[in-house]
């Protein structure tokens, strides 16, 4: 991510919902909005907030994958 930040996903071993962590550059815990869209996780570190604007929520086509 352009923030530094990193998202790991780890799926449930019994196909149920998984868990999705996000640290910021200096590995510490951070804060993400996180939006499932038809299947599609998409991932809005805290980090990146001052770039936010509302028309990417309904047109955003980038994905993010742990």
């Amino acid at each position: 991510m352009v923030t530094g930040d990193t998202v790991t996903v780890t799926p449930a071993p019994d196909g149920g919902p998984g868990t999705l962590t996000v640290q910021g550059p200096d590995g510490e815990p951070t804060g993400a909005r996180v939006l499932t869209v038809g299947g599609d996780t998409h991932v809005y570190p805290d980090a990146a907030r001052p770039t936010w604007r509302p028309a990417r929520w309904t047109t955003s086509s980038s994905t993010s994958h742990g």
